[in-house]
């Protein structure tokens, strides 16, 4: 069983490059948010148990909030986007960048 949403709790974390959200329920991390300096996400995962309640949203949003109030660069998505990556950025109904493969991103 899940936690509520209004239960996880997070941990934001400079990284080399970047920085990442950690959520957690019960003291366990159920989720994480990676965004690059410039503000491009990087990796959004979410333990299998913990996906579709909305968790990644949650980690969105609390990356937007940690960023403004830091003055970072705040998340977006970027081209690179997985299947599933794409399916849950178009379901926030944000504008998105045109999405590529890996190949087509890397080329």
């Amino acid at each position: 069983m899940s936690a509520p949403l209004s239960s996880l709790q997070f941990l934001f974390k400079d990284t080399i490059g970047g920085h990442q959200v950690t959520a957690h329920a019960d003291n366990k991390p159920v989720g994480v948010l990676e965004w690059a300096g410039a503000g491009h996400i990087e990796n959004v995962k979410v333990s299998a148990e913990h996906r579709r309640k909305g968790i990644a949203t949650a980690l969105l949003n609390e990356s937007r909030r940690v960023a403004q109030e830091k003055g970072l660069e705040s998340p977006r998505h970027s081209a690179r986007r997985s299947e599933s990556g794409d399916a849950w950025a178009r379901s926030l109904g944000e504008p998105l960048p045109e999405r590529k493969t890996d190949r087509e991103y890397f080329a």
